[in-house]
């Protein structure tokens, strides 16, 4: 989890992420830049979803992982 945190927190240019849990559909994250905080879903297809806090649904970002950084 720590080498997806550090790709994502690069790739997004956020400037810090951290894993909060596992789920059957992916992972959750929380990352952080400029003082707003963002929620970040990875599926289990490498595709990387995003909302805010207060937000209900999830926005896509249309960034996928990589196989070598997810696995």
């Amino acid at each position: 989890m720590e080498r997806l945190a550090e790709w994502l927190k690069r790739e997004l240019k956020l400037e810090s992420v951290l894993f909060v849990e596992k789920h059957s559909h992916g992972h959750l994250l929380k990352g952080a830049a400029q003082e707003r905080e963002v929620d970040l879903l990875v599926v289990s297809s490498g595709h990387v979803w995003l909302k805010q806090p207060s937000e209900r649904s999830w926005r896509t970002t249309g960034v996928y992982v990589p196989d070598r950084v997810l696995f």
